[in-house]
C-alpha cells in the first residue's frame, strides 16, 4: 500500500467497484434466464463447456493480474435454427475476492443468439442478454467469434463488454478474452478489466461401464 498512497487505494476501490458490476450487473428485479412452465424445447445440439478465467486489471497503461477475480466457469449451449440460448454460470473461489455490498461470488449469465442472413464465411447475429443488447460475428465456418454487448449504467467504470472466442474443434477447446470497456461518446475507449478464458467441450458420450477411480 506504500507506492502510489491513497491514488493507489482509490484504484483498488475501483476494481472492487467493478467485479460488483460485473457480478451483479445481471441482478435486477427480473430474473436472469427466462421464466417458463415447460422444460426448455428439446435442442437438435446442446453443447456444455467448463473452464477457468483469469483477471487483469489495466493500471498506467500496462495489463496486471488480478487473481482475486479470478472465476471458474460453466456453458450450456442449445442450438436452434436461427437461434442459440446459452446460461453461463461463475464462480470465484479464491478467498481474497473482494464480496460485501452486492458482490456475489457465484452469479449466472443468459445469452439469446439470433442469427441474421449468412454470407459465405461469415455470419452476423443480434445477441440479447442478462447484461445488455449486441451484435456480433463469427468467421471461418465458426472457428472465430466476436460479440460486443452495451451495458447499462452511465457511471459505470465499464459501458462495453466485448468477447473475441477462438475454438480449435480438433480438440475441443475453446479460448476466449472477455473485455471490460468504457467508451466515450467520440469513440474513444479506455480498457478497465479483462478475463482471459480457456475451457474444454463436452459432449453427450456412452460407456460400457463406469469410469475408472483415479
Amino acid at each position: 500500500m506504500t507506492r502510489g498512497g491513497n491514488g493507489r487505494r482509490g484504484r483498488g476501490r475501483a476494481v472492487i467497484g467493478t467485479a460488483l458490476l460485473w457480478a451483479c450487473v445481471a441482478c435486477g428485479g427480473a430474473p436472469v434466464i427466462p421464466v417458463a412452465r415447460e422444460p426448455w424445447p428439446q435442442a437438435p445440439v446442446v453443447l456444455a463447456w467448463v473452464g477457468d478465467a483469469q483477471a487483469y486489471r489495466y493500471r498506467d497503461g500496462e495489463w496486471e493480474r488480478a487473481p482475486a477475480h479470478d472465476y471458474t466457469f460453466s456453458v450450456v449451449q442449445r442450438r436452434y435454427p436461427g437461434k442459440w440460448l446459452a446460461v453461463k454460470d461463475l464462480h470465484r473461489r479464491h478467498p481474497d475476492f473482494p464480496g460485501g455490498l452486492s458482490g456475489r461470488r457465484d452469479s449466472t449469465l443468459y445469452f439469446e443468439l439470433s442469427y441474421r442472413e449468412a454470407e459465405p464465411g461469415h455470419v452476423t447475429f443480434a445477441v440479447s442478454s442478462s447484461l445488455g443488447e449486441g451484435q456480433g460475428s463469427t468467421e471461418d465456418g465458426f472457428q472465430t467469434s466476436t460479440v460486443e454487448i452495451q451495458t447499462p449504467g452511465r457511471f459505470a467504470p465499464f459501458n462495453v463488454l466485448r468477447l473475441r472466442q477462438r475454438f480449435d474443434w480438433p480438440r475441443g477447446a475453446l479460448a476466449e478474452t472477455v473485455e471490460l470497456v468504457k467508451r466515450a461518446k467520440a469513440g474513444e475507449e479506455t480498457p478497465f478489466m479483462k478475463f482471459e478464458e480457456t475451457a474444454r467441450l463436452l459432449e453427450p458420450a456412452t460407456r460400457e461401464r463406469p469410469p475408472e477411480q483415479p
